[in-house]
């Protein structure tokens, strides 16, 4: 298992956020039989739920992102000590009085990543990869408006899936999972910058979200508007090559 980390900057007009970013890579072939060095026992207990390894190994890494990121943060916290459990729906959340931080997972496949940022600057993240078996479930996701976005793209494929990835990140950004209605996701633009794509959403006006694609997979983040992210060092995210 290997970890990647990054302190990522956010810039403000009076000040920079930092947000600790952690990606990992488990072999499918993992089966963990006792607790990472990171983890709690009431994500252990958690943990062993799972009834396949790569359920459970999913689980963990998640977990082990999300401690790396907030070690990035605050290297004199007891990592063991710390439990992230489930909110509603789903949403990662600290235990305890741990609280100034927001918490976001992806997984996918034998990939996990999470982000760690202030609880008043709050950022959340998707990973994705392209797969031509998922894009007629997308497609159905999609309105009107991200259709055409993605028919008069050079690769319908690979953008319907940067707009899957940006629409999974503002739903946690909200906290309200995809079980919400599509259109209030809808993604209103999309242009391309320097090192990657960045774009809006139609009703929430105060976000923003940046993508970069590396090999097969899309990465997205959402944030305020009014924050500048000065982005990954490609080595970072060279694991997803």
């Amino acid at each position: 298992m290997t970890f990647s980390l990054q302190t990522l900057e956010f810039h403000r007009s009076d000040k920079v956020i930092h947000s600790g970013f952690a990606l990992a890579q488990a072999l499918p072939s993992e089966s963990l039989s006792i607790a990472p060095p990171e983890i709690s026992p009431l994500e252990w207990e958690r943990a062993l739920q799972f009834q396949h390894d790569r359920a459970r190994n999913s689980f963990l890494l998640g977990r082990r992102c999300a401690k790396q990121a907030l070690h990035l943060l605050d290297p004199s916290l007891d990592l063991p000590s710390l439990s992230l459990i489930s909110g509603l729906p789903g949403h990662p959340l600290f235990t305890g009085t741990l609280n100034p931080y927001e918490v976001s997972i992806s997984h996918s496949i034998d990939f996990a990543l999470s982000i760690l940022s202030p609880a008043t600057h709050p950022v959340t993240i998707d990973l994705e990869r392209i797969r031509p078996e998922r894009i007629e479930a997308i497609d159905r996701m999609l309105t009107d408006r991200e259709r055409k976005m993605v028919e008069i793209a050079p690769d319908p494929k690979s953008t319907a899936t940067l707009l899957w990835t940006a629409k999974e990140a503002l739903s946690k950004w909200l906290r309200c999972g995809m079980s919400v209605d599509f259109k209030m996701l809808e993604i209103q633009t999309l242009q391309q910058e320097s090192d990657r794509l960045s774009g809006t959403f139609s009703h929430l006006f105060h976000l923003r979200f940046e993508s970069w694609s590396i090999g097969e997979w899309w990465i997205t983040v959402v944030f305020p508007n009014k924050s500048r992210f000065q982005g990954f060092d490609p080595k970072t995210l060279s694991l997803l090559q």
